[in-house]
């Protein structure tokens, strides 16, 4: 059967577009091929950055709950036994001994035959030690009578003994006296002993029988009685001319509380709250705080109105992950912000060590002799 020659080249037209658009759809097919793999790669590493993420969470959360430092150390900070080295100083290191303290008592232990056998012995020659000892602890017990009187013009008035820390008698007459507290001050708050511990070490080591709850109440009253030498540290800190500082959490009975910690070369001031919030810095440094508040980049210390400067380590920090980060080909800006940060840290150890400073000096020394002498000057006359 003959076919139209007409009909037959519009088929052969039709067959012509079909191929032009299957190879047109192969190439989109190609090009579909290869984003999917370039995403597939880029959702790998977001899964794996989203995996690191949270386990950063789940260990920052663990750590909320936990005693904070100096009482305890961050498993990740902790060195293995391979990587501690040897132990002890490194080799050439000046030597240490303990010194000789004051003698109080002197004794002499003769040798006037062998201790084994009982005979004769010959080359008698001393030996000495000093031997530093506790002497057997013991409560030493005061019974202090004072009076109690009203006088006319002041109304009633009390004599007073120096180790008198309590005014209360009856049942709650038996007092601790002050150096005792200032030890269980110390146990309990400087080296971070439980409140029962404390009462253990007190009774099994000194003798003095004491609960726990009643050395919390002990250190109630003693916080009062210091309240006012806080206020005054407090004070201090606020006209200094740079403030550093940090918080953490801390275990008060429970988690969910922070110690923060407000410090300058000559003072230290600690506040225990449970807010982290903005208004715990304005209550310590005032709104009047003329100096500089040095911290991270924690938001907390954004609303304060004073000057700021941030921690350069958190800096340096935050450029090392944003390098890591999925798709950045091109870490150029970061290595230059890195460089800054790095060349700020080695000009403020030259500074300290005195080394830029003592130049500084010379340049301004020599700057001055050039004004004044124009036959040594840097600009040559034309």
């Amino acid at each position: 059967m003959d076919i139209d020659p007409a009909i037959l080249e519009q088929l052969r037209q039709q067959n012509a577009q079909l191929v032009g658009q299957n190879a047109q759809l192969a190439e989109q097919n190609a090009q579909l091929t290869q984003t999917v793999a370039k995403l597939t790669d880029q959702m790998d590493q977001l899964t794996g950055e989203l995996r690191r993420l949270r386990e950063q969470l789940e260990q920052a959360q663990g750590a909320a709950a936990c005693q904070a430092a100096p009482f305890r150390r961050e498993e990740r900070l902790k060195k293995s036994p391979e990587d501690c080295g040897t132990p002890g100083r490194k080799a050439g290191h000046v030597g240490a001994h303990r010194k000789v303290p004051a003698i109080d008592h002197h004794q002499e232990v003769l040798l006037p035959c062998c201790p084994k056998c009982g005979g004769s012995i010959h080359d008698v020659h001393p030996v000495e030690q000093i031997i530093e000892e506790i002497p057997p602890v013991k409560p030493v017990v005061y019974k202090i009578v004072t009076y109690r009187a009203t006088c006319a013009r002041c109304g009633e008035v009390r004599s007073r003994h120096p180790l008198q820390t309590s005014d209360a008698t009856g049942a709650a007459g038996v007092h601790l006296g002050p150096r005792a507290i200032a030890l269980a001050v110390a146990l309990n708050k400087h080296h971070g002993l439980t409140m029962r511990r404390t009462c253990k070490i007190l009774r099994e080591l000194a003798g003095l029988d004491l609960t726990a709850g009643g050395l919390s109440q002990m250190i109630d009253r003693l916080a009062d009685r210091v309240e006012g030498d806080y206020e005054a540290l407090v004070h201090q800190i606020r006209g200094s001319p740079s403030v550093h500082a940090d918080e953490t959490s801390w275990w008060v009975g429970g988690p969910g509380w922070w110690l923060w910690t407000f410090t300058c070369p000559q003072v230290t001031v600690y506040r225990v709250d449970p807010s982290r919030a903005a208004k715990v810095v304005e209550q310590v440094l005032g709104e009047d705080f003329a100096g500089v508040l040095v911290s991270d980049c924690l938001s907390s210390y954004d609303p304060a109105t004073y000057r700021k400067h941030k921690c350069i380590a958190h800096h340096l920090r935050a450029i090392e992950a944003a390098t890591r980060l999925p798709g950045q080909s091109d870490p150029t800006y970061l290595r230059q912000w890195k460089l800054l940060f790095k060349s700020v840290i080695v000009l403020h150890e030259l500074w300290e060590q005195k080394v830029l400073s003592d130049y500084l000096k010379s340049s301004k020394r020599c700057c001055r002799r050039n004004q004044s002498s124009p036959q040594h000057s840097w600009i040559r006359p034309r």
